[in-house]
């Protein structure tokens, strides 16, 4: 129990196991912090043991979310894990995220919301079937061929998907939820993120109501990085857990499992943040209009975007040579998938593509010589 969160935030993970064991835990919690320091992988481990399950694919009807953070990030850093990888660890990573989507999108379909919708009931649908089938693949290395236009079609999905604001509409659905009753007799989890918006004093004097009456079998995560927001009187029906900026001895154990060229980083979600991204789209349409400028040699324009591509990165971070693999391995698949272009020179192109990527392992000149070769 709590043997990720114990890596990312040691002190605090001892502090809320023992309170959990000892049957000390407050039915409304509050988890603050900054953000990528672990709060949410918080929630999910507790939801875990209130639930008594080592995963809680069978009980997303017992499980509330809503997030204020854009999920398309860890959707799509996720999945280019799993797609550079293809291996347990990485799917298992991509599955966790599906699952907080369907938990998302679960809560979503029952707010009172004026009938507005974020995505269409068939997409809904579509995200559904593809979990349900992810969740019961057991060996996912030999069944890569299938699992890999699943994980794209859930980009394509979540690329539908608008960011939505908290609001009361949240609070009336989480009340909603609360008074419905189990069958199973389990507790119900509610994670909250947003409520620590400024501009929401209706929302939290309605969600105060339900912190002052709690339903039966019901326990409340408030997820926040601007706690006093939330108001001295909301806080002061919360058990607090403040999360701390994680240090540097923090970094080895859990993100060496996901690394890739051996980095490290602060935290996982900082990991899949770094990987996937910032710009992620504008990378991937950079990739797609080089590779056409390429196969129409439009030399000078394919040059241009390569030029502007090393330009902007000309300060190593530690992010450049993950935002390279990302633009490589869209270009990969944008000349894998043209079927204008010869077998012959396509086999060229991609070996030249695979060569750059081979290349990013530290940054230097060489992946922008082989880019620059294709042009010349």
């Amino acid at each position: 129990m709590f043997d990720t969160l114990s890596k990312i935030q040691g002190r605090l993970s001892k502090d809320l196991k023992h309170t959990i064991v000892d049957a000390r835990l407050s039915r409304s919690l509050l988890f603050s912090g900054p953000s990528y320091s672990g709060r949410l992988t918080a929630a999910i481990e507790c939801a875990k043991a209130l639930l008594s399950s080592e995963n809680l694919y069978s009980d997303i009807s017992n499980i509330y979310l809503t997030l204020s953070r854009p999920i398309s990030i860890d959707i799509n850093a996720r999945a280019n894990l799993y797609l550079k990888n293809l291996n347990n660890a990485s799917f298992q990573k991509f599955l966790e995220v599906v699952f907080t989507l369907v938990l998302l999108r679960a809560f979503a379909s029952i707010k009172e919301d004026g009938g507005k919708r974020t995505l269409d009931a068939e997409s809904e649908q579509e995200l559904l079937m593809i979990f349900n089938t992810l969740k019961n693949i057991t060996n996912p290395y030999e069944r890569s061929a299938e699992i890999i236009p699943l994980v794209r079609k859930v980009l394509t999905i979540t690329s539908k998907i608008a960011t939505s604001a908290f609001s009361i509409n949240d609070v009336r659905a989480f009340k909603k939820a609360a008074e419905l009753h189990t069958t199973s007799g389990k507790p119900r989890i509610f994670i909250v993120e947003g409520l620590d918006a400024p501009s929401l004093i209706g929302a939290r004097n309605a969600f105060l109501k339900l912190l002052e009456e709690p339903p039966e079998n019901t326990y409340f995560f408030i997820i926040s990085s601007k706690k006093d927001n939330l108001g001295e009187t909301i806080l002061s029906r919360l058990m607090p857990f403040n999360f701390s900026p994680l240090t540097e001895s923090s970094k080895n154990d859990v993100i060496s499992l996901y690394s890739m060229d051996g980095r490290k980083y602060h935290s996982l979600e900082d990991f899949y943040f770094s990987y996937g991204l910032e710009g992620v789209d504008d990378i991937k349409k950079n990739a797609s209009d080089f590779m056409r400028f390429v196969v129409s040699r439009h030399t000078e324009e394919a040059r241009n975007i390569a030029l502007t591509l090393f330009s902007k990165s000309k300060d190593s971070s530690v992010k450049t040579p993950f935002l390279f693999k990302i633009f490589l391995s869209a270009a990969i698949d944008e000349i894998y998938n043209n079927s204008n272009v010869s077998i012959q020179r396509k086999g060229k192109i991609i070996e030249s593509l695979n060569k750059a990527n081979e290349a990013v392992q530290v940054y230097n000149q060489q992946p922008k010589n082989v880019l620059l070769s294709l042009i010349d």
